[in-house]
């Protein structure tokens, strides 16, 4: 078990990392010198004066830090300044996007305020209109009730009328009374229907026989007055 540990450590030691620039998990190669890399305190340390890795370490080595790598430093440079030149870009494009988004979104309430307010007085226009209408038929209807639908027309109007018996003929005004039908008996023991005229007749009768006897009398008295003053014959 031990020996398969060791066996692991020195195939890793042997890795290359071009990332990191460490060979193995904690070894890094700089000409011939090799340092170690304490990954607790964080510290590198020469650990030997060693031989450059060979064979395939020795070219990934020469190919990263020798003649490609000034080509690839510069080539980084230009991609960093091209990408800041296109993010610039691209924020003015997107400033003027928000900018342009705004007045639109302004205009569009503004329109919008506009527009409400016209509706809000088309919409009181034709409130007042339909309350106009409204009352046009009512009034109307109730004019129409006044004058063709009035209670006294109605064929059920007799059943309930609350001065009905008001309104009703007397049961007998006369013996030839037009409400009368032939089958009718306009004549009863004791019912006298000229009774009241026959009482002023006979007032107005008593008072002239009243005023003919005072006249009489008045007379009479006159004509003896005038005998008694009238003389006598010669004897």
């Amino acid at each position: 078990m031990e020996a398969r540990r060791n066996q692991e450590k020195e195939r890793q030691s042997q890795i290359f990392n071009v990332r990191t620039r460490l060979m193995g998990p904690g070894f890094c190669w700089f000409g011939s010198w090799a340092w170690t890399w304490h990954r607790s305190s964080g510290h590198a340390e020469v650990a030997s004066h060693t031989a450059e890795p060979e064979g395939l370490t020795t070219r990934i080595y020469n190919y990263v830090l020798g003649g490609f790598g000034e080509e690839k430093k510069k080539k980084r440079q230009d991609w960093q300044q091209m990408s800041a030149q296109m993010d610039v870009e691209a924020l003015n494009s997107q400033v003027e996007k928000q900018k342009l988004r705004e007045a639109t979104e302004r205009r569009k309430e503004a329109a919008y305020g506009t527009n409400q307010v016209q509706y809000d007085l088309v919409a009181q226009l034709l409130d007042k209109e339909q309350a106009e209408r409204t009352r046009r038929l009512a009034k109307k209807v109730q004019e129409y009730r006044e004058q063709k639908q009035q209670l006294k027309n109605r064929c059920e109007f007799e059943l309930w009328d609350p001065h009905q018996l008001q309104n009703e003929f007397p049961a007998h005004l006369s013996d030839i009374g037009p409400h009368c039908g032939p089958a009718s008996l306009q004549w009863f023991s004791g019912e006298d229907l000229y009774r009241a005229t026959c009482l002023r007749m006979q007032q107005e009768q008593f008072r002239y026989s009243l005023e003919r006897q005072l006249q009489e009398q008045q007379q009479a008295k006159a004509d003896e007055k005038c005998a008694g003053e009238q003389p006598g014959p010669p004897g």
